[in-house]
Parts: C-alpha cells; structure tokens; sequence
C-alpha cells in the first residue's frame, strides 16, 4: 500500500505477496466510506480459476410410489393375460416392458448434479468408514421415527464411529511422522 488508509494518515493495511509472485496483485486502489474512520482497500487477483468439477446421478424417488395406485395398474396391465401359445421369452419380455413403463409412470428417473469435493480423507480405515455408513444410516432413522430405541443405537454408533475415526487419524499420523528422518542425537553439554 502507497496511501494511508485511516484518516489519521497511518498505514493500517497491508497486502502481502510473495517476491516471486509480484504479479499476483494489480490495480491498488483505497476509497474512502462514510461510515467508517478506514478506507476500503480493493485491489485485483491475478489467479488462475477454475470451474468446480460436478457430477451427475440418477435416482428414483421409490419411498413416494402410491403402492395401491402401482398394484391396481399392474393388474390393470396386461401381465394377467395369458394364452397357452405364449411363449415364455415373450412373457419375459412383456414383464420387463410393462414393469420398466409403470416404474417410469409411478417414480420417474431423476437426475441431478453435485459437486464433488476436495476434502478427500484416504486416511479413513475400512473401519472408520463403515462405522460411519452405520451411524448416519441410524441416525436417518432415528430422525424418521424419533424412538428411544433408535436414539440409543444411534448414540452408541456415533460413539463408535468417532473412536474410530480418532483411531485411524491416529495411525495415519503415525505412518506419516514414521517417514520422516529422525533428527540426530545430541550429546549433552559437558557438566551435565
């Protein structure tokens, strides 16, 4: 910063760069507020952005289907219709066609997008995972039926899977540190 930005004159803020990125910042500019004894520093980022990676899923909403809706149109179909001379490939088929239709019909496929994110934590064991799998699934439930019962089980998992969790950042910090050069002994100063 060239210019004060208090009004008492002094230099209160300060944008730091690196000496081998001295191109990272560019038109510094200070602008005075009403509201405020500080100007408001702006400046422009000279970095490389780039677009957050997404992906895409399919899903069916089955907990929704009006089962007694989706039983009446598979007997409304014409799965019940059978002739001696049918042949069993053609019921096959038929089957999957008329089943793939009111699947379609009663819980449509839907797609949607997400991000996927950076935080990627490799170092969980295969313990530390499942335990956690296991504690959210329980505690879907428990949000669902709000039962003692569940309460209990999701409690105990949760205790479960964040032991394990401690556990295996524990041995990833373990096997990092163990490859790490060991400083060299230092002998003791004579007299002590």
């Amino acid at each position: 910063m060239c210019k004060p930005t208090h009004v008492g004159g002094n230099l209160l803020d300060v944008i730091a760069t690196p000496d081998s990125d001295a191109s990272l910042v560019s038109h510094v500019s200070t602008r005075s507020v009403c509201f405020s004894d500080y100007s408001v520093v702006s400046c422009r980022l000279n970095s490389s952005w780039s677009a957050l990676t997404t992906v895409s899923y399919q899903f069916r909403h089955l907990r929704r289907v009006d089962r007694r809706a989706f039983s009446e149109d598979i007997v409304a179909s014409p799965l019940y219709v059978f002739t001696p001379t049918t042949r069993v490939d053609d019921c096959v088929n038929l089957f999957q066609r008329e089943m793939q239709q009111l699947v379609d019909l009663h819980a449509p496929l839907q797609t949607r997008c997400r991000r996927v994110g950076k935080n990627e934590c490799r170092w969980l064991s295969d313990e530390a995972r499942a335990a956690k799998r296991r504690c959210r699934r329980l505690e879907r439930r428990y949000r669902r039926t709000q039962a003692a019962g569940d309460r209990q089980a999701y409690t105990a998992a949760r205790s479960t899977a964040r032991n394990a969790v401690l556990r295996s950042r524990a041995a990833r910090l373990t096997t990092s540190n163990s490859a790490l050069p060991t400083p060299p002994a230092t002998t003791p100063p004579p007299g002590e």
